[in-house]
């Protein structure tokens, strides 16, 4: 029990002291993945040359701008509860795509949050795996995984604005904040490692 509390507790620092360096919580399909929430938090990972394609990527792509004719489709039956026909004709719906095949036609600044962000929609073969069984017909399942394909991409293509000097120093505050509370946990768990040395020693006297 109290592992498990010290471990929800360090998850939360580490939350805390990702979203303080311009970073933010993002609950995928399965598990979390950090994403930047400022340029300069982008700017570590990402070229400027990158930045500006993501940018003018995003205010342009439409759902229409998708290229299905480089996605595979294939349909399999429902599980669970459904209609007459739901569990006995292939309704769901599955679109995947080669996340390096994807290069061709998504930015590379794209990719890469793509990747991060939906790394558990990711098999081990590289391809980009999405499914729907929301509706009873084919069609609206497959155009179910279209939108969802479409969010996806254009989440993974956002690129934060400039911040404005006050919030440059906000950020700096606080980041200096979250260095000095480490090193003092830092610190505290060394002082007590020796404590419990210096007790473990005085047992053989």
């Amino acid at each position: 029990m109290a592992s498990g509390s010290k471990g929800s507790s360090l998850a939360r620092h580490k939350r805390s002291t990702f979203g303080i360096l311009g970073f933010e919580e993002k609950q995928g399909w399965k598990g979390f993945a950090f994403r930047a929430t400022t340029l300069d938090a982008v700017r570590k990972w990402a070229s400027e040359e990158d930045i500006e394609e993501a940018r003018k990527f995003a205010h342009t792509f439409r759902p229409q701008h998708l290229p299905t004719d480089k996605m595979e489709v294939s349909f399999a039956r429902s599980s669970g509860a459904g209609g007459q026909n739901v569990n006995k004709v292939n309704t769901k719906a599955e679109v995947r795509f080669s996340m390096s095949a994807a290069k061709s036609w998504l930015p590379r600044y794209t990719v890469k949050q793509l990747s991060a962000l939906e790394r558990n929609r990711i098999n081990k073969r590289g391809e980009f795996v999405v499914q729907s069984q929301r509706h009873r017909t084919q069609e609206k399942n497959l155009h179910d995984c279209y939108a969802k394909i479409f969010d996806m991409i254009r989440d993974a293509s956002y690129v934060p604005s400039e911040a404005s000097e006050e919030k440059q120093e906000r950020i700096k505050e606080l980041a200096e904040k979250a260095t000095e509370s480490r090193i003092k946990r830092k610190k505290e768990h060394s002082s007590k490692k020796k404590d419990r040395k210096a007790r473990k020693s005085g047992d053989f006297f």
